[in-house]
């Protein structure tokens, strides 16, 4: 959506403090959210029946913001933080929330702004999908900066709202294999000769390997090659790393520029480390057998799956139904997900590139029964609005912006489709951030 102007911030030194206030619920960026002369107020790491003190740092027209002072009366479902970085880093937004209030109100946020936006109610609210809250992660991306006074590499994560960089020793939210193997791998980065021309690095867990991925705008030397082999062999790692073109190059003999993941006993989906995947295995499994379960696939349908990626959710689908063509707008995907289709047999299931609200000429929609649309963030607006004249008799939506959902949820609601079945999948526990799937039925 254009922002066309933004709402005036008052930096005042006479904003409101040691205001003593009742928090009434929660936004669905996990803010509490109180009442004070007729405004709303934002209160971060408050919760619902709190009393609190706060200071005011921000006024707009409609709401302020304020920060946390004091908890005079602390809520039931307050839990104590198990990170020694949480409040610095910002990976995780919810720790002091008990991780049963974190589901409802994911679940409560999403559907108040979907009927909020289409004066539509679910006729079905089903139960969050859920996992481990702990070492869910499969993949992640480590933020680094060479201090040039100090001589030494920062490996961590940006502050909330900052380039400012945390320095984290370990973190309970990356898989067991990576979550402590952060303070050893800053230690070894700061011995290499190419350190200071270090970019990020990023781990990534696939089925049978654990990857260590650095961004280097320089090659390593031999002695560098040397050092991280070794670190590799002991940690049970493969190495290797990016240049400015986007090329993998190995450091380890046995780095692979591609992984793999399991899906079910039939079905592994192989992707190359640039490709997207979802970071948390169990909810993945659970999210695309679910949505198998809520389309009723059967050899009459015609299935077209939007924002396709690898094949996640088309490779599981082409097992059930007459045919499946997936679309994905990054061609190194397509490619990717055709070899895998290839690889299962699977000679119902093709996939094209392209632009995705170009329906026509991407694809043939004539007989299309039923769609998965999976967008990124900014939602699929423009592709729901001219997918409804098509009238499929199923749209799977998995959403991972709930302002999206509710904004695409309009014309779909409008062209005559019922929210049949809606949920959260707790892809991200710990954060504010909400991942849904919705079905509308024509």
């Amino acid at each position: 959506m254009a922002q066309f102007f933004k709402s005036k911030t008052s930096t005042s030194k006479a904003l409101p403090k040691n205001l003593t206030l009742l928090v009434d619920s929660l936004s669905h960026f996990a803010d509490g959210v109180a009442s004070y002369q007729g405004k709303q107020v934002y209160i971060e790491a408050a919760l619902p029946g709190e009393q609190v003190v706060v200071d005011i740092v921000e006024s707009k027209k409609l709401h302020w913001r304020a920060k946390l002072k004091k908890i005079d009366k602390p809520s039931q479902h307050r839990a104590k933080p198990f990170c020694t970085f949480y409040g610095r880093c910002g990976g995780c937004q919810t720790q002091h929330l008990s991780v049963d209030l974190q589901h409802d109100y994911k679940q409560q946020a999403v559907l108040s702004m979907v009927q909020k936006a289409t004066s539509a109610k679910p006729e079905s609210i089903v139960e969050p999908i859920i996992s481990d809250s702990l070492h869910y992660r499969r993949r992640a991306r480590l933020a680094c900066i060479y201090d040039k006074q100090q001589h030494r590499l920062k490996l961590g994560f940006r502050a909330a709202s900052s380039k400012k960089i945390i320095e984290v020793s370990e973190c309970l939210i990356l898989v067991e294999p990576f979550s402590g193997l952060l303070q050893p791998l800053s230690q070894l980065l700061n011995q290499l000769s190419v350190v200071s021309h270090l970019g990020h690095v990023e781990l990534i867990q696939g089925q049978a390997t654990n990857v260590v991925l650095l961004r280097l705008m320089q090659a390593p030397s031999a002695n560098d090659i040397e050092i991280l082999s070794t670190f590799a062999k002991s940690h049970q790692l493969s190495i290797g790393w990016q240049d400015n073109q986007q090329n993998l190059n190995p450091i380890t003999k046995d780095f692979s520029s591609s992984a793999s993941y399991q899906l079910s006993d039939q079905i592994d989906v192989e992707f190359t480390l640039n490709n997207f995947i979802q970071v948390n295995d169990t909810i993945n499994q659970k999210m695309v057998a679910q949505a198998i379960s809520w389309l009723q696939l059967n050899t009459d349908d015609k299935v077209l799956d939007l924002f396709c990626g690898v094949g996640n959710f088309a490779l599981p689908m082409a097992k059930l139904a007459g045919s499946v063509h997936g679309v994905e707008g990054v061609e190194s995907m397509v490619l990717q997900a055709r070899k895998n289709s290839q690889r299962l047999g699977l000679k119902n299931l093709t996939f094209s590139a392209g632009d995705l609200s170009d329906l026509n000429t991407l694809v043939d929609m004539k007989g299309v029964t039923k769609v998965v649309v999976d967008p990124a963030r900014a939602g699929a607006f423009e592709i729901i609005s001219r997918l409804v004249k098509y009238k499929p008799s199923k749209i799977l939506y998995i959403a991972c912006n709930p302002s999206s959902l509710a904004q695409d949820a309009k014309p779909l609601v409008k062209a005559g489709y019922k929210i049949e079945k809606m949920g959260t999948l707790d892809m991200f526990t710990h954060t504010n951030q909400i991942e849904t799937m919705a079905l509308f039925s024509l």
